[in-house]
């Protein structure tokens, strides 16, 4: 795994951790099963995001998660390695990176978790919603210049 994902693997960890334990409760509100993910040490924001898969169960709700499933595409995503192909697509001129430049971990070139791609574009200022956050910038980068204001 690249540094990257080997950052934010005990984030994640923690996040399946805390699913598979709070999923066969039921919760009276959202407000109760946020404050329990929150228990488990994942912070506010994660908490208020994964308590949006919910089903009704009675009077309440609980997590609507598949752990089993959730756990083996997690485990799947960690070892598959597709770097080579990245590079083959590249060298092509067939692939293009857009890193969000707010994210928690942009890699310079050359340093641990840069993938080495010629063809990579850092949006300064995009979150994780890079099309949200930069729309024009992004069209820009994939249709070439123009007037994409909103």
């Amino acid at each position: 795994p690249s540094a990257a994902m080997s950052s934010g693997s005990s984030h994640t960890a923690a996040c399946l951790a805390a699913i598979k334990a709070e999923s066969p409760r039921i919760y009276a509100s959202t407000k109760e099963l946020v404050a329990a993910l929150e228990g488990r040490g994942l912070d506010a924001a994660t908490a208020q995001w994964l308590a949006m898969t919910t089903v009704k169960e009675g009077a309440g709700a609980r997590l609507a998660y598949d752990c089993d499933a959730v756990h083996q595409l997690y485990e799947s995503y960690v070892a598959t390695d597709l770097r080579d192909a990245a590079a083959r697509l590249d060298a092509s001129n067939r692939l293009g990176l857009v890193v969000a430049g707010a994210a928690d971990h942009v890699p310079k070139p050359g340093a641990p978790g840069d993938l080495g791609l010629a063809h990579t574009h850092v949006l300064a200022g995009a979150g994780h919603n890079v099309h949200v956050d930069k729309l024009p910038e992004l069209l820009e980068l994939l249709l070439g210049p123009g007037d994409y204001a909103a």
